[in-house]
C-alpha cells in the first residue's frame, strides 16, 4: 500500500549555530537569535527580520513562548503548557518533556548522555534513533558551531523543535556555568583557588 502522506524529506536538515551560543547567534543563515537585558530571546528570519518566535523568561510569572501566526502576529502560550513535563513511564526511565504538533504528532524531548539533548517519538525505546539531536562543537575549538540535526521532523514543526532545543540547552549551560563558578570560588584546604577541574570551554551561553 502506498503511503498517503510524506511528512519529511529523506535528507536530514542541519541547522548550525554560529557562534556556539543560545543567546546570540546566526542559525544557518535562516534565523538570527538575540537576547535582551531582560533575558527575552527573539528568533527572527535572517533575510527579512520578521519575528518567527520569542522566548520570554520571567522571575515571578510563568515563562512563555510565542510563535508568529499566518498574519505575522505573535501568539503566546505558557511554556509549561507548550512543553509539558513528562515523568518516566518505566522504573529508571528517562524524564523530559512532551511536544505535540497540531496534527497530533507527539514527541518526547530530553537530556541525553551522547547528544546532550535529543527528540524522539513518544514511546520510543531508549536506543531509538533520535528525530532531532545536537551535533556537538569541536571541544578543541569552542567557538565552532554546534548544529541541530533534524532527521524525521515535519517541516512545519521544525521551528518548534529549534525553540525547544534552545530552551533546554540554555538551561543546561546556565547550570554548568553556575557549577563552574561555584567550584572556582572554593577556598577550603586542599583546593587551588580559582581552579576549574572540569569544563572544556564549549559550554557558552
Amino acid at each position: 500500500m502506498e503511503s498517503q502522506i510524506t511528512l519529511v524529506d529523506a535528507k536530514p536538515t542541519i541547522l548550525t549555530f554560529y557562534p556556539n551560543s543560545m543567546v546570540s547567534a546566526t542559525v544557518s543563515a535562516l534565523y538570527t537569535i538575540t537576547t535582551n537585558s531582560l533575558d527575552c530571546t527573539t528568533i527572527t528570519h535572517a533575510q527579512t527580520g520578521a519575528i518567527a518566535a520569542k522566548i520570554t523568561r520571567r522571575l515571578l510569572l510563568p515563562d512563555s513562548v510565542s510563535f508568529a501566526g499566518p498574519d505575522g502576529k505573535l501568539e503566546a502560550v505558557r511554556m509549561g503548557k507548550w512543553m509539558r513535563d513528562a515523568k518516566p513511564q518505566t522504573p529508571g526511565g528517562r524524564s523530559g518533556h512532551i511536544l505535540e504538533t497540531n496534527t497530533g504528532l507527539r514527541c518526547f524531548i530530553c537530556t541525553h548522555v551522547e547528544h546532550r539533548v535529543a527528540l524522539f517519538h513518544e514511546g520510543d525505546p531508549s536506543d531509538a534513533k533520535p528525530l532531532a539531536r545536537w551535533r556537538l562543537a569541536d571541544p578543541e575549538a569552542p567557538l565552532s558551531g554546534v548544529a541541530l540535526v533534524l532527521d524525521g521532523v515535519p517541516a512545519d514543526f521544525q521551528l518548534h523543535v529549534l525553540v525547544a532545543f534552545i530552551i533546554l540547552e540554555h538551561r543546561m549551560r546556565a547550570d554548568e556555568k553556575w557549577s563552574l563558578t561555584a567550584e572556582a570560588r572554593v577556598t577550603q584546604d586542599g583546593y587551588n583557588y580559582g581552579a576549574r577541574t572540569h569544563g572544556t570551554g564549549q559550554y557558552m551561553e
